[in-house]
């Protein structure tokens, strides 16, 4: 699996984040705003769409943390590894 970037805006700000798949099936994302973020996002794809898995969420609601879930799912196979 590999680590890839994208540029995603959250709250209105355009930032870059470093994403990684943690399972062969793309169903869960470790999300970095810089490498070694001590407070990474994770999420994970459930029954009732993407939701957050670790403690700091970044503010996001369920219907953010949905999209960024379907971006990433789109955006995977297309960016180069970081």
């Amino acid at each position: 699996m590999k680590r890839f970037k994208i540029q995603y805006t959250i709250k209105g700000e355009q930032i870059d984040l470093y994403a990684e798949p943690m399972d062969l099936n793309h169903r869960m994302y470790s999300l970095e705003r810089k490498l070694m973020d001590p407070h990474p996002l994770l999420i994970e794809h459930g029954e009732h769409g993407w939701f957050v898995k670790s403690q700091d969420n970044w503010g996001l609601n369920k219907e953010d943390v949905n999209e960024l879930g379907e971006y990433l799912e789109r955006e995977y196979d297309q960016s180069p590894p970081e």
